[in-house]
């Protein structure tokens, strides 16, 4: 009888290291999300931690079940950016080093995910993730915030 306690007990903490290595490498694993706020009629401002060089960065957003590409830049002096989209032509900018995306005039339907595809020469894509989330003013307290 002894016999099948340590068993149980042998395979009920083997059952647990598993676990417990599995969750380790999930959120190891997991490509980080960085949250991104934006306050209603502002600016946002999403910025890749990815160093250059890299040939070039696909943004996208997360649409239903699709991703809408918002804007592609090119790395170069200067940077090429193309927005496909024409309900984000005049809204998006980028900066100088080619890693920082801005959205202006945000919109309610702004929020959501957004993801930078980026290329590096010879190399594998990697993407980064980012949430944004909308904010408006209290009408009456400018400094306050509501979601």
């Amino acid at each position: 009888y002894m016999g099948d306690v340590r068993t149980f007990h042998f395979f009920d903490m083997s059952h647990k290291i598993v676990l417990s290595l599995w969750f380790s490498v999930l959120l190891l694993g997991a490509d980080s999300e960085e949250q991104v706020n934006g306050i209603l009629g502002d600016s946002a401002t999403f910025q890749v931690k990815t160093s250059p060089s890299f040939e070039l960065i696909s943004w996208t957003k997360a649409v239903s079940s699709n991703s809408e590409t918002i804007a592609v830049v090119t790395f170069g002096e200067p940077c090429s950016l193309l927005v496909p989209d024409p309900a984000y032509k005049k809204r998006v900018n980028v900066s100088k080093d080619c890693r920082e995306l801005h959205l202006s005039h945000l919109k309610k339907e702004d929020a959501g995910r957004f993801t930078a595809g980026i290329i590096p020469p010879g190399a594998k894509r990697v993407d980064e993730y980012f949430d944004l989330k909308i904010f408006r003013k209290y009408p009456s307290h400018g400094s306050k915030f509501q979601a």
